[in-house]
């Protein structure tokens, strides 16, 4: 039995030294992780501010809507006040551009009255203005200005008599008001507001008022892409354009 004790106690002693520390040798090593990389997610550019338009068009809604003006401020840059050498006062009042055009006001000889207003520039697009002129006289029209700037480009007008013209200002033969092509129809109102739609795409032009179409042109000159409001009246002519909204959307 004391043999048998002796030899549990000589199995004890080399386990507690076999598990002991043994100096040096023995200091408990640290083996450092390497360090986790964060995860980089992509970031996605925010999508473009929509204009927020309440213009109604239903040519192309889903067109991107570019510009809106119904003319609430001049938060679009239109040129205000009055102007001698043109004799036409502008200005912005109750929801409306207002073009005055009063020959009395005119510096000089009075030889009538045609401006283009840039709007905007595109090559496809739709452009919707709703507008009206009021006058006494007859000798007067309003509409678009595509691909050119005053005596460039081509012009869409209608007047007070259900007329409408095309005007291809680089055309290579006369250029005279309608030269492209002119025509009346009962889609055009007699003084009152007429809205005139132009649809822009691959390098032709269709032309609406109030909805309907009345005619299409695909001019030989493309190498402008600007749009304005077109205005003209003749020789001793008073009229007064008033403009309640303008709508582009862009392909």
């Amino acid at each position: 039995m004391k043999n048998k004790l002796l030899l549990i106690s000589l199995v004890l002693i080399l386990v507690l030294s076999a598990c002991g520390s043994s100096g040096k040798d023995d200091e408990l090593v640290v083996v450092e992780a390497p360090p986790v990389e964060s995860a980089v997610l992509p970031t996605t550019p925010p999508e473009p501010t929509a204009v927020v338009c309440n213009i109604q068009e239903e040519q192309h809604q889903d067109w991107a809507t570019v510009y809106c003006d119904m003319f609430d401020d001049n938060s679009y840059g239109w040129e205000l006040g009055v102007d001698y050498d043109n004799g036409l006062e502008t200005d912005i009042e109750g929801g409306k551009l207002i073009l005055d055009f009063n020959p009395d006001n005119k510096s000089g000889y009075s030889t009538g009255f045609s401006l283009a207003n840039p709007i905007w520039g595109a090559d496809n697009f739709v452009l919707s203005i709703l507008g009206e002129m009021k006058s006494n006289f007859k000798n007067s029209t309003w509409g678009v200005l595509l691909n050119g700037y005053y005596d460039t480009g081509v012009a869409f007008d209608i007047d007070n008599e259900g007329h409408y013209y095309v005007t291809d200002y680089d055309f290579a033969g006369e250029i005279y008001i309608g030269n492209a092509d002119a025509g009346a129809n009962s889609a055009i109102k007699w003084d009152a507001p007429n809205k005139i739609t132009v649809v822009a795409e691959d390098g032709k032009f269709l032309f609406f008022v109030n909805g309907t179409m009345l005619t299409s042109y695909e001019p030989s000159n493309t190498d402008q892409n600007n749009i304005s409001l077109s205005t003209w009246a003749a020789e001793g002519v008073s009229v007064t354009y008033e403009i309640d909204h303008i709508l582009v959307r862009e392909k």
